[in-house]
């Protein structure tokens, strides 16, 4: 459609609004202002601020695959979400507890989670955990006594290095960080 020719001149050219421009008539119409009064305080006419609201509401609203692609992610991220829960739940349980134990897993066990979910998320068989669920706690080691007396012995003043080497002398296998963790336990 060309434009209006007025009577005695040449033709009135086409008016271009900015993107900036039309975004904020759209948002004030959508903020509540009534579209005729927008449209005449710019001076433009309602039924282009009703092709800008069109458009506007048509870029916002996603289309059929856009949906599809939205609804996957969900569900793809409470997947992602569920196993970043279970790890949380079950590093520490798994760290703390020794073979044997009388519980392990008490969220699985209560249902929050179920051990088929928390041996996925750990790569873990569930058959191997069971065998160490029924396997037996490692016997207490037989050096902190003999830490103990060493240590007294000699004051408090051996360190590590000094106690692991009295101690290995004695005929007990114990390492370094293992008599530091039990220095720090006893101070």
């Amino acid at each position: 459609m060309a434009a209006p020719k007025p009577v005695d001149g040449p033709p009135v050219p086409r008016k271009k609004y900015t993107p900036a421009f039309k975004a904020e008539c759209v948002r004030q119409v959508a903020a509540g202002a009534r579209q005729s009064e927008v449209a005449r305080a710019q001076g433009l006419s309602p039924a282009l601020l009703g092709r800008w609201q069109r458009s506007a509401l048509e870029q916002a609203v996603p289309s059929s695959a856009e949906r599809d692609e939205i609804k996957r992610l969900r569900a793809e991220l409470k997947g992602v979400e569920t196993e970043r829960d279970s790890l949380k739940k079950a590093v520490p349980i798994f760290s703390q507890l020794q073979p044997g134990a009388s519980t392990c897993l008490s969220s699985a066990e209560s249902g929050t989670w179920t051990v088929s979910d928390l041996c996925r998320v750990l790569a873990v068989r569930r058959s191997g955990y069971y065998q160490w669920r029924r396997a037996e706690p490692p016997p207490a080691p037989e050096w902190p006594p003999a830490a103990q007396q060493a240590f007294t012995r000699h004051a408090g003043r051996y360190g590590t290095r000094r106690l692991r080497a009295e101690l290995q002398a004695e005929g007990h296998q114990v390492g370094r960080y293992a008599l530091r963790s039990w220095l720090r336990a006893t101070e």
